[in-house]
């Protein structure tokens, strides 16, 4: 048990302050990929998006709330089981 909370925690070290932002904003509710750029007061390109948002979702951390539509407008993203741990 304590292995898993040390990998956990250097994991948790490989986080950028901006994807450690992203994980603290989504703590409360599912935000839409503008409203996470909002809170964390970066421009909301696609650059934006694949540097700090992307590797968050492929590492399972945050996840999509309509998986099947990555496209639509009403799209959201929330904290995974996963992602609470990493938080804390």
């Amino acid at each position: 048990m304590e292995k898993l909370q040390n990998q956990e925690k250097m994991l948790s070290d490989d986080l950028s302050d901006t994807q450690k932002k992203v994980l603290k904003s989504l703590a409360e509710k599912a935000l839409s990929r503008k409203d996470i750029f909002e809170v964390i007061g970066i421009s909301g390109d696609s650059r934006s998006f694949t540097r700090h948002i992307s590797p968050l979702i492929s590492d399972g951390l945050i996840e999509m709330t309509l998986p099947d539509k990555p496209t639509s407008r009403l799209q959201k993203y929330r904290l995974t089981d996963k992602g609470k741990v990493r938080l804390g």
